[in-house]
């Protein structure tokens, strides 16, 4: 289940089909209601996180037993090694298998690069961050921003400065020299 199944949800709820272009699918059938929505749902399931006061990228397969765990920056789609958990065997998921099953990695892999093509996704990211703080650098005059980084990081240091306003000078951190792994 999905946020994403809350508009398909809603127009089944109303006694629509929900449109091509959703792409959630209604909760009617979980619950046992009917259901305009006859389209087959996924056997699998997959989401993301990512967020400024992440160093990668979090993207997530479940697929029976198995959930595949990848990390990616904008410049590294494989920036840590990927984890695998049998869920059947491992509910707390304590113990990585990854390296015991490679061909099962790989298939959720391409599953969920069609699914979420987290590498662009991590570019697209990276690329708005940047916009976005250049955008936001420029609206103080005389870098007055520095002393509001300053106020709001604790502990921010003249090396967080340099590094900061190296990445702003360049091209941003999907393209640049410098990612969200490596600076660090």
């Amino acid at each position: 289940m999905s946020l994403l199944d809350v508009f398909a949800t809603f127009v089944d709820v109303a006694g629509a089909v929900p449109p091509a272009f959703a792409d959630g699918y209604s909760l009617l059938p979980l619950l046992g209601a009917p259901s305009h929505d006859t389209r087959k749902r996924p056997s699998f399931v997959a989401a993301m996180a990512a967020c400024d006061s992440l160093n990668a990228g979090q993207f997530m397969l479940r697929e029976g037993k198995w959930k595949l765990i990848t990390y990616a920056t904008g410049r590294n789609p494989a920036v840590f090694p990927p984890q695998l958990f049998d869920l059947n065997a491992d509910q707390w998921e304590r113990d990585n298998v990854a390296a015991d099953y490679p061909d099962v990695v790989t298939a959720m892999d391409i599953t969920l690069r069609r699914t979420i093509d987290y590498p662009t996704v991590m570019q697209e990211y990276e690329r708005q961050g940047h916009d976005w703080a250049g955008r936001w650098s420029a609206a103080f005059p005389n870098q007055g921003w520095r002393p509001l980084l300053r106020a709001a990081y604790r502990n921010f240091t003249a090396a967080d400065e340099a590094k900061f306003v190296d990445w702003l000078n360049n091209t941003g951190g999907c393209n640049g020299a410098t990612d969200a792994a490596s600076a660090e």
